[in-house]
């Protein structure tokens, strides 16, 4: 087992969980030291279900959550190892006043870091909380913050049992979970499209649905929201309730799927280092 505390988020479990159809993942986080405030497996419990899952997948995760409940630190012990008075000042040092699964996080880091004089990993996608933890983060000096993409890179090269071929299928599921939102969209407009095909009078309707749909498949969010805002003008009470659904927002690109897009292009020239 690696003895380096590694501190999980809810947002990182998760989409760990999520993308992880073989349990291959799952199977290799438990030969680390995982530590996961209460709060956050909360978190987990209400939140993992909320996006669309296949039942097999549903039943998968199911079976599994229970499992995590081994590596949960429990909030009032946080609390009362770091001090009331210590814990106030944090939130307000980290401008951080929700009492939530990121905060308790980074007290988690802080005590571990201490009490056993070492550094740990914490791992979170919560962009706005970890801008705004990583100054208290680097001058407390407590390890790696990084995020799920990360722990995916680390877990890889420290795992004999993750080949290339999964590390990339992996990381591209990652992608996929966080284009969850815009892939559902645009199945909904092919499924309108397949409707109108044959319609003469949808001519116009079905040159902004192919707009849409060839620029998710080309990767071109511009040339979607361009396509977006045409369809706002459509008079066709299928497209309102896809509009209604839908904001403009699924086109912003997650600064996750920056990063994957990244590391993707690296791994194209490097191959991250693994002893044989």
């Amino acid at each position: 087992m690696n003895h380096r505390p590694i501190i999980l988020d809810a947002c990182t479990i998760i989409n760990l969980l999520r993308i992880d159809e073989n349990e291959l993942l799952y199977k290799q986080i438990q030969t680390l030291n995982i530590k996961i405030a209460e709060c956050v497996y909360n978190e987990v419990i209400n939140n993992i279900f909320k996006n669309y899952i296949s039942n097999n997948d549903r039943v998968r995760i199911k079976q599994q959550l229970p499992v995590l409940r081994q590596y949960i630190t429990y909030d009032k012990d946080i609390k009362k190892d770091i001090g009331t008075n210590e814990f106030e000042l944090l939130k307000q040092t980290t401008k951080h006043s929700a009492e939530n699964g990121e905060l308790y996080s980074l007290f988690l880091s802080l005590i571990l870091s201490r009490s056993l004089s070492t550094q740990i990993n914490f791992y979170t996608d919560d962009k706005p909380a970890k801008e705004r933890f990583e100054p208290y983060f680097m001058l407390q000096q407590l390890g790696l913050f990084g995020d799920t993409a990360d722990l995916i890179l680390f877990l890889y090269w420290y795992s004999s049992n993750i080949s290339e071929h999964d590390l990339k299928r992996i990381l591209d599921n990652l992608k996929s979970e966080y284009n969850r939102m815009l892939k559902n969209f645009v199945v909904e407009l092919e499924n309108k499209r397949s409707k109108t095909a044959s319609n003469r009078r949808n001519k116009k309707l079905n040159q902004i649905l192919d707009k849409i749909i060839n620029g998710f498949y080309n990767g071109d969010r511009d040339i979607m929201q361009k396509g977006y805002e045409n369809l706002i003008g459509i008079h066709d009470k299928d497209i309102k309730q896809i509009i209604k659904k839908y904001n403009p927002d699924i086109f912003k690109t997650s600064h996750i799927i920056d990063k994957i897009d990244i590391i993707q292009s690296l791994l194209v020239k490097h191959k991250i280092f693994k002893l044989a």
